[in-house]
């Protein structure tokens, strides 16, 4: 994070804004609507922008600020209510310039759902964290970083002095804010910010500046499908595959195909989703476990009973280990 100490020549207006982005992109790619009073061109930001999607690239300065701020205020006259996903993907910049768009982010009544991709460092990461709670994610390659904010001036003593007594009241004021979005205590948010701190999704999680990484949502799905799929399958199987004399389904009334897909197929399941559970959060390993424990249970269903216990206890025991290894 930079402080802007010396002065600088300010623009203003739309011609600001385009030369911002233009320096940004050499080309912007150009979409076209049909509809039926004709075809209309946007550039892709402006489609976006349609669909509630602001998108913060490249280095957080005064003129990123301006195009920003405007896009939310913009938005949130238009629908206060309706959520507005802003896509992070930024080195940092300015504290001042940050600093704008963070406070018209609390302003204000849209809720923001933040999502980083690429990286969000130093002001980008206090963006990230400052989304609606429970909205903030990252990518699964996404880095997050955070650092004590840096300046420069040359001047007199005084003048230097006086500058860096606002540059700490500044530092002061983001490990405030890092705290409130964290739910971080001062001191270890003073701790890490000392030097850059790099974080995987993982790690800006568990710290508390995103609520999911993109790799949790995916394993709580595929743990959720994964239960429901194989009750699916129970039914069916049960229906199809029956003795006539007790109604119990057997692997000797089956044919070939069958025999392997109610055999190896529960197996192949359990894989998939311990593999899965060891890189994701507790929600995710709960949905994954529920979906392995379905699949066994099915194997179970077709088995001797004495092998079914056997494999039931195996699972125990390679459940408890996963579950403490993570």
């Amino acid at each position: 994070m930079r402080t802007v100490i010396s002065g600088m020549m300010r623009r203003s207006g739309m011609l600001a804004s385009s030369m911002a982005w233009s320096r940004s992109y050499s080309l912007i790619p150009m979409v076209i609507e049909h509809s039926s009073r004709g075809e209309r061109a946007y550039d892709i930001f402006s489609r976006l922008l349609k669909e509630r999607i602001v998108c913060i690239n490249g280095p957080i300065n005064d003129d990123t600020a301006h195009v920003v701020v405007a896009q939310l205020l913009f938005l949130e006259s238009e629908n206060p209510s309706k959520p507005i996903h802003m896509y992070l993907n930024s080195p940092g910049g300015h504290v001042t310039a940050g600093l704008a768009i963070y406070d018209t982010m609390q302003y204000i009544r849209s809720p923001i759902n933040t999502i980083c991709l690429g990286q969000a460092a130093s002001m980008a990461s206090l963006l990230l964290a400052a989304g609606a709670k429970g909205e903030r994610r990252a990518l699964p390659n996404a880095t997050v970083m955070i650092h004590q904010p840096s300046g420069g001036y040359s001047g007199q003593a005084k003048d230097m002095t006086i500058h860096t007594k606002q540059i700490v009241r500044i530092w002061d004021s983001l490990n405030a804010l890092y705290s409130k979005h964290t739910r971080q205590s001062i001191e270890v948010i003073q701790k890490n910010m000392d030097r850059d701190y790099f974080m995987t999704p993982e790690e800006a999680k568990e710290f508390g500046i995103i609520d999911e990484d993109q790799m949790t949502i995916g394993n709580t799905a595929l743990g959720t499908s994964g239960v429901v799929y194989n009750l699916i399958t129970v039914f069916f199987l049960r229906r199809a595959s029956v003795r006539s004399t007790d109604h119990v389904p057997s692997t000797h009334t089956m044919s070939c195909s069958t025999r392997f897909y109610v055999i190896w197929l529960p197996i192949s399941h359990s894989f998939v989703y311990y593999s899965a559970a060891h890189q994701g959060s507790i929600s995710s390993m709960v949905a994954l476990i529920s979906a392995s424990l379905t699949s066994v249970l099915l194997l179970c269903f077709f088995l001797p009973h004495w092998l079914g216990l056997v494999l039931l206890i195996v699972w125990l025991f390679v459940t408890a280990y996963k579950v403490r290894a993570a």
